[in-house]
């Protein structure tokens, strides 16, 4: 009686371990999922950031590269006055 009585009971904590290991399961995969759509969504927006800080950096150069330019040629402009 007490081998039946035993086997119930470690039965039943199979059953529970198992279930709570399904619980487990469950949460952990849901937040690896959410963790690595999380991570997909951070490298997006970083990549576009990166395309549009890129962007922004370039106009910068770019007017930058204009403006040494124009003084460039006002300089020579200048000496030429001279």
């Amino acid at each position: 009686m007490s081998t039946l009585a035993e086997n119930h009971i470690n039965q039943n904590k199979a059953w529970t371990f198992s279930s709570a290991g399904k619980e487990l399961n469950f949460a952990g995969s849901y937040w690896l999922t959410v963790s690595v759509l999380g991570a997909k969504v951070s490298a997006a927006v970083g990549t576009v950031s990166a395309f549009v800080t890129g962007l922004v950096a370039s106009a910068i150069a770019f007017s930058a590269g204009l403006a040494s330019g124009s003084l460039i040629t006002w300089l020579g402009t200048e000496e030429r006055f001279y």
